[in-house]
């Protein structure tokens, strides 16, 4: 249990950095930076992954409570 906890603080931990990173590369899109289709696709993929970790780590507290 004491792994999960300190998982689940690791995660809320990157999230800070996860919205930092979006809000950054949304002004690069927004500014129509030469990249900007590379840059979506990075940000898409970085900001979809942490969703599902925060499901598999409910589904493991879910089954040890």
């Amino acid at each position: 249990m004491k792994k999960l906890d300190d998982f689940e603080k690791s995660l809320a931990a990157q999230e800070e950095k996860i919205r930092m990173l979006d809000e950054f590369a949304t002004k690069l899109i927004d500014n129509e930076h030469y990249a900007a289709d590379e840059v979506a696709a990075r940000r898409d993929a970085v900001s979809s992954r942490p969703k599902f970790i925060w499901l598999g780590g409910l589904t493991v507290r879910v089954l040890i409570d």
